[in-house]
């Protein structure tokens, strides 16, 4: 046999099984949506995972993301309900404590502990805090909004709590209503929303320069009364019909969703208004207009991959990375790989490339340097078990940008 024929028999063998994975992925999207009445929220579109590079070497980080392969949000118990409303949660994604907003109280609650901090003891100024969140380095800093939009700066230890008037910003809007803050776990940032009960929007700030939005995007036809980031890129929008659409904020576009369970055991809930969702380490807690504060639990979907959507220049090579959420020692990985031109006047010198890859022990591509000429990389992945042949994973397609490689 010919070098030729044996290299295109192998192409063809590569490209019949990405096709069967295709299939594949059809009935296994379909399984990842479950129902039931423990079931708070039902994963109605799943998404594509693709991570930053923090995220996705980082475990507590990456784990946090995963959450985006549950077939559900399952209710695990309600673990409190206070006399007073709530007006926000926060926690940070790297400790236990959650804190709770009552207005003019906040809260410091673990699993083990509950610390109440009324502020009238700390300012003269009769404060309620409306929208509250940690910072995004450390978990005893919060920043918090009141309703007449004045941003406080709040340094939270129980030896040594201080509350501190930073002023307000320019750019929040007059024209609507303050509804919660968040912060990402990755970049020192934090997230504000406003809502005129139809439409939303969001800005951004950095902690120190609250003056200005670094950007903002407009959410219509979503009232948002929550959120939260879990990459540095992918976040959580919760509006008042909890439904949870998954936001890709570098591209300003939804990739997936949850909906409410109607067949919920406690679906009264749901004809009230959200308070607020947080993700503390791998504990999800979701807050009603109703005073109670859930605890949700979700099982990881191991049979995704996930990717890492910054791909770096590593020798000359570009290296594109993805693993599936829990490690599988026998997996080997298939890949395709479609290179698409960087514009139409270098099309007719550059045609797209189409190249088949594996079977990989590891989830690790490098590709010469020059295929960045290529305006973007399409890419089919999916693993197999090495002894059986048995598909351990779809086919899952990605489009990878090569723009801003970075050196390693």
């Amino acid at each position: 046999m010919t070098m030729a024929k044996h290299t295109f028999l192998w192409r063809m063998s590569v490209l019949l099984v990405l096709v069967i994975g295709l299939l594949f992925a059809l009935t296994t999207l379909e399984r990842r949506i479950g129902n039931g009445e423990n079931a708070f929220f039902l994963n109605a579109h799943p998404s594509l995972i693709a991570l930053d590079q923090t995220s996705f070497h980082d475990p507590i980080l990456f784990e946090r993301a995963t959450l985006l392969t549950a077939a559900s949000l399952d209710y695990k118990a309600k673990i409190r309900q206070y006399i007073q409303s709530m007006t926000s949660i926060t926690a940070h994604p790297k400790s236990d404590t959650l804190w709770i907003s009552l207005g003019q109280k906040l809260i410091q609650f673990t699993p083990n502990t509950e610390t109440v901090f009324d502020l009238r003891r700390y300012s003269k100024d009769a404060i309620e805090i409306q929208a509250l969140t940690v910072s995004p380095l450390d978990d005893a800093l919060l920043f918090g909004i009141s309703k007449d939009l004045k941003i406080y700066r709040i340094h939270a230890q129980k030896n040594d709590f201080q509350i501190k008037l930073i002023g307000t910003s320019k750019d929040f809007p007059q024209n609507m209503d303050l509804s919660q803050m968040w912060a990402n776990p990755v970049q020192n940032t934090i997230y504000v929303s406003f809502t005129n009960g139809k439409d939303s929007l969001i800005q951004a700030y950095m902690p120190s320069a609250w003056n200005h939005a670094q950007k903002e995007i407009a959410v219509p036809g979503n009232a948002l009364y929550g959120g939260m980031n879990l990459s540095r890129d992918l976040m959580f929008l919760m509006n008042n019909k909890y439904e949870l659409h998954v936001l890709d904020w570098s591209k300003t576009q939804y990739i997936g969703q949850y909906v409410a369970n109607t067949n919920f055991q406690f679906s009264e809930i749901f004809k009230t208004l959200p308070i607020g969702i947080a993700l503390s380490k791998n504990t999800l807690y979701l807050a009603s207009s109703q005073t109670q504060l859930f605890e949700l639990s979700w099982k990881t979907i191991n049979n995704v991959i996930v990717l890492n959507r910054d791909i770096q220049l590593k020798k000359g090579h570009v290296a594109l990375e993805w693993k599936m959420p829990v490690p599988k020692s026998n997996a080997l990985y298939l890949a395709e790989l479609t290179l698409t031109p960087r514009s139409l006047a270098s099309e007719k010198e550059k045609k797209i490339k189409q190249k088949a890859f594996g079977p990989l022990h590891q989830g690790v591509l490098k590709i010469p340097y020059f295929e960045t000429a290529y305006r973007q990389f399409d890419m089919n992945v999916m693993a197999i078990d090495q002894k059986s042949g048995r598909l351990l994973t779809p086919a899952m397609a990605f489009t990878i940008e090569t723009g801003g490689l970075k050196s390693w």
